[in-house]
């Protein structure tokens, strides 16, 4: 194997992770009782941190892409600020289905 192989597969490695990372980040945003100030706070960090995995694992999407075609990393602040509003709106679809899910166990009387 050869190093750019290797790199390649360490990469897809660490989006896997960063992936995971961010589904736990939302769960764990998603537990925090938000009727305490502290709460919300925690919550606003979580879902933060979660926007910034997700950042990660798609700034190495990109990277990979890149690499396929051959061709430099090239963005724009507009193209920057256009893929962080598509990572923040992907952010809220999971937080959406979250709650989502969450909601059904509790009107089944299930804990998740």
């Amino acid at each position: 194997m050869s190093k750019i192989e290797e790199y390649r597969s360490e990469l897809v490695r660490i989006q896997d992770i960063t992936i995971l990372d961010t589904v736990d980040l939302v769960e764990r945003a998603n537990n925090c009782d938000k009727e305490t100030k502290v709460g919300r706070g925690d919550a606003f960090w979580l879902y933060k941190s979660a926007n910034q995995t997700l950042a990660i694992a798609a700034r190495i999407e990109q990277l990979l892409e890149a690499r396929n075609k051959t061709q430099p990393i090239t963005t724009t602040e507009d193209e920057e600020k256009q893929k962080e509003a598509e990572a923040q709106k992907l952010l809220l679809s999971v937080k959406k289905e979250l709650t989502k899910r969450k909601g059904k166990t509790k009107q089944d009387g299930k804990e998740a």
